[in-house]
């Protein structure tokens, strides 16, 4: 999404300092994140929040701003970090076993997983990346950095990076196939949570 040039010039002052042209850069990005937002979180509530977070952010970040050149990227890379804090806090909420009535426990035929076992297969999932797709693919779980920004470290297009993190999925995917339940889990919760690298 190119950011047309009316846009531009708000930023453009906002950063400069007319604190009243934020409104138009507000106005202009709060629909695109909500629909982005409401694509992850179904709850429209939890989507506004994440919204107004990241343009929290965003104004908080204004001398950041104006040294960006993609400032939709930028935002939208905000964005991802916010879905996958908010999906990690979500993921770690649990119930005792204790307050589930039994017959809602239902029974599964998929042997169940321990920490030491997710752990071990994520990392071997890891190792069968190659060395620069692993960077790519910690930088973005890990580091939480958005694709324009490891682009710009890896001296890659954001093309390629969008390319490598897609490649890395797909074997993480492969390597967890006989329990799907599991990926999501995996990819939610930050890899500091397996300290292999």
């Amino acid at each position: 999404m190119a950011i047309n040039n009316q846009i531009q010039q708000q930023v453009k002052a906002w950063v400069e300092g007319d604190d009243y042209a934020f409104k138009s850069v507000f106005d202009y990005f709060r629909p695109r994140l909500l629909a982005a937002a409401l694509k992850m979180v179904k709850n429209s509530e939890d989507a506004e929040e994440l919204v107004m977070n990241v343009l929290l952010k965003t104004w908080q970040l204004r001398l950041k701003v104006a040294d960006i050149d993609r400032l939709d990227d930028y935002i939208f890379g905000i964005m991802r970090q916010q879905i996958s804090g908010f999906m990690r806090k979500h993921i770690i909420e649990t119930r005792s076993i204790n307050d589930i009535p039994l017959e809602q426990l239902g029974s599964t035929s998929l042997p169940e997983l321990s920490q030491r076992e997710i752990s071990e297969r994520y990392r071997a999932a890891l190792l069968k990346l190659s060395e620069q797709r692993r960077k790519i693919f910690l930088m973005s779980r890990e580091e939480e950095m958005s694709n324009y920004a490891i682009a710009e470290q890896a001296n890659l297009s954001v093309h390629t990076v969008n390319n490598h993190i897609k490649a890395s999925l797909k074997v993480l995917k492969k390597e967890f196939q006989d329990n799907p339940e599991v990926i999501g889990f995996v990819l939610a919760v930050t890899p500091a949570a397996f300290p292999f690298f």
